[in-house]
């Protein structure tokens, strides 16, 4: 029995070995460029050259504890629910290729020294050559600057034993670029190389290089450091990354997307090859402790960007100022967008929080600072909408635009003759902003009327209701009545309820129009009349005198012949009295 044990112990014992091992299995990097996936828990303890692409699944852990040599073009991937550790490691780039970028005009570096004393000879490698005529010049701290030339320069003086640095200055125009790219230093028998110029302390320079490979955190998944070294890298962390005690050289800028999250705890970010050691999107956050250094100088520790943001105006060709827009990162620029079809403007990402490199957060100020509309300017005026602080969200904005309303339509004359003007009274309402209106009529037809003036200008003052007098015209004879309403111009045509009230028209009460008696019928009448009197009077006589003739007294016959002999006998007398 006790043997029966002591064999299961032995089994047991060797079970728990296995499954050790089998948990954190010892293995070695690719290194001829192919791809793997790991999907059980892995260490690289052993210093070694990794070439190739690794994919590190959900549930498995990578662990990097040796110092690693990274071939052009390499990858690790850790995917959701994976994790990268780097403990006490570094990773490399295989053929690192860095500088030093002088910015234009004044700039010093210190270069340790072993303390020797005597007569020492800094010299400095530029990765172009440096022809005369470009004005770099270089020196010992406080001594003249001297003129250089060529790929490299040498600086000699004798320094006083225990001196731990030499600081040189240099001095470039403001349009020449300038790359450091090796430091050697001659100090007594010793010629030795800097071995890292970017862990050097400098002033107006910048630590780039050329990026060669790269470490993608997906959503979800993990990354830990401590202790370790990373350099050429690109970094992009859309899952959570805590970096302890640990150094980054030559980097792109940390890429946390809008989902990562990024700890930092002593760290030194130095090194990043634009103008920000990480950058966000909103959503992703950045812990900053105050023992972690950045890249310094005008390089931002962290920077968080806004998305697109889409800003929506009630009309077409809504002109929008904005002020304190980081458009470009970090230049305070006004800027000016038109809304387009739909009534909508879209801004590009802007820098809306960054901690500088002094360790001081700043966030974004931008601000709508004006709101104009000019679609109407011909016929109703400009119209315009309330400044308002920009944010990150979408926004929509509004215009104080009229609200016309026609309360009333009255005709002030009660007769009408057709051709003869008659006065009319319009009561117009405004409940909006200020506008230079115009009126239009018809009348109950549906048909144009002559009204004077033909479109009635109206001053429709904000808050307030308007009495404007014009003349009514109708050519033709009946009962009408006459509606009028606003001219409303083609910037509102497609949504005329934007602009007009309830009572959008008026109408007024009927009106019967008389058809006018003219001068010529007038006298043509009168002749009627009068010749119709006449006719009357001639009629009344014709009939007296005829009433007359049945009561007169006949005239004999014999009276007509005495006549007859009468003139007879004169006759015979004149004949006599010429004999």
């Amino acid at each position: 029995m006790r043997r029966l044990s002591a064999f299961r112990n032995s089994c047991l014992v060797v079970l728990l070995i296995l499954l050790s091992i089998q948990s954190n299995t010892i293995a070695a990097p690719p290194s001829d460029g192919s791809n793997s996936t790991i999907t059980s828990d892995e260490e690289w303890s052993s210093d070694g050259v990794f070439d190739g692409s690794v994919v590190i699944a959900s549930g498995a852990t990578l662990t990097v504890s040796a110092n690693m040599t990274i071939a052009e073009d390499s990858s690790i991937t850790v995917s959701q629910g994976g994790t990268l550790d780097i403990d006490s490691g570094s990773m490399h780039a295989e053929s690192e290729n860095y500088w030093l970028t002088v910015y234009p005009n004044e700039a010093s570096i210190e270069v340790p020294l072993q303390g020797i004393g005597g007569d020492t000879t800094i010299r400095i490698y530029f990765s172009n050559n440096i022809t005369s005529g470009t004005s770099l010049k270089a020196g010992f701290n406080g001594s003249a600057l001297q003129d250089v030339t060529g790929n490299f320069v040498d600086f000699t003086s004798n320094l006083a034993p225990s001196t731990d640095y030499a600081k040189i200055d240099l001095q470039t125009p403001s349009l020449n670029t300038v790359h450091i790219t090796r430091i050697t230093v001659l100090e007594g028998s010793d010629n030795n190389d800097v071995e890292d110029i970017r862990s050097l302390v400098y002033r107006n320079m910048k630590a780039d290089g050329a990026i060669s490979w790269s470490i993608n955190i997906q959503q979800g998944g993990t990354l830990h450091t401590n202790s370790a070294t990373l350099s050429s890298i690109n970094l992009e962390c859309f899952g959570n990354c805590s970096l302890t005690a640990t150094t980054m050289r030559t980097f792109e800028p940390i890429d946390l997307g809008a989902t990562g999250t990024l700890n930092l705890d002593d760290c030194n970010l130095n090194g990043s090859i634009t103008d920000e050691d990480v950058k966000g999107s909103l959503g992703a956050q950045v812990n900053w402790d105050e023992d972690s250094e950045g890249t310094g100088g005008d390089v931002d520790r962290w920077t968080i960007k806004s998305h697109e943001q889409t800003l929506t105006a009630p009309l077409f060709q809504v002109e929008i100022g904005i002020e304190g827009f980081e458009q470009n990162g970090y230049f305070n620029l006004p800027m000016n967008v038109s809304t387009g079809t739909g009534g909508t403007a879209t801004l590009p990402p802007r820098i809306v929080q960054w901690m500088d490199s002094s360790g001081t957060v700043n966030s974004d100020n931008a601000t709508i600072v004006s709101i104009r509309f000019k679609g109407a300017e011909d016929s109703w005026g400009i119209f315009y909408g309330e400044p308002q602080a920009l944010g990150t969200d979408d926004v929509e904005l509004s215009l104080d635009l009229p609200e016309i309303s026609i309360t009333s339509l009255e005709v002030v004359d009660s007769e009408a003759t057709s051709g003869d003007p008659v006065v009319v009274k319009a009561t117009v309402k405004n409940d909006g902003a200020t506008a230079s209106i115009k009126l239009i009529c018809e009348d109950s037809s549906g048909g144009d009327v002559s009204t004077s003036p033909t479109f009635i200008p109206v001053n429709a003052t904000s808050g307030q209701s308007v009495v404007v007098e014009f003349t009514w015209t109708q050519y033709s004879d009946g009962k009408e009545s006459l509606s009028c309403e606003p001219v409303v111009p083609n910037a509102f045509s497609d949504n005329p309820d934007m602009v007009l009230g309830d009572s959008s028209s008026a109408t007024s009460g009927e009106l019967d129009w008389q058809e006018p008696i003219e001068a010529n019928d007038g006298g043509m009448v009168t002749i009627i009349i009068v010749a119709i009197s006449i006719a009357v009077a001639a009629l009344l006589f014709m009939s007296k005198r005829e009433t007359d003739k049945e009561y007169d007294v006949e005239v004999p016959e014999d009276e007509d012949s005495d006549a007859e002999e009468s003139e007879d006998a004169e006759e015979e007398a004149i004949e006599e009295s010429e004999d």
